[in-house]
């Protein structure tokens, strides 16, 4: 029903990363997805499924992390 409302974006993100095998939180980078309209076609992952494995296969980290408020709100440079 979103696209009924106009322009939105979606940002799904774990607040930390605590890998099973650790059961604890550690400071490595965490997996996040967007999604929406206007379209982020040109930063697409090829359609993987959200999981770590597949998160860090795409080689995209965003440093400092405050800076994924400008991939949601669509004015990366």
């Amino acid at each position: 029903a979103l696209p009924r409302f106009g322009d939105f974006r979606v940002l799904a993100a774990c607040d930390h990363f605590t890998p099973l095998e650790l059961k604890t939180h550690t400071d490595a980078p965490i997996p996040f997805v967007i999604y929406g309209q206007p379209s982020l076609e040109r930063q697409a992952s090829g359609g993987l499924t959200y999981t770590e494995k597949n998160a860090a296969s795409t080689g995209r980290l965003v440093d400092p992390g405050a800076a994924l408020s400008r991939l949601l709100f669509g004015s990366e440079k």
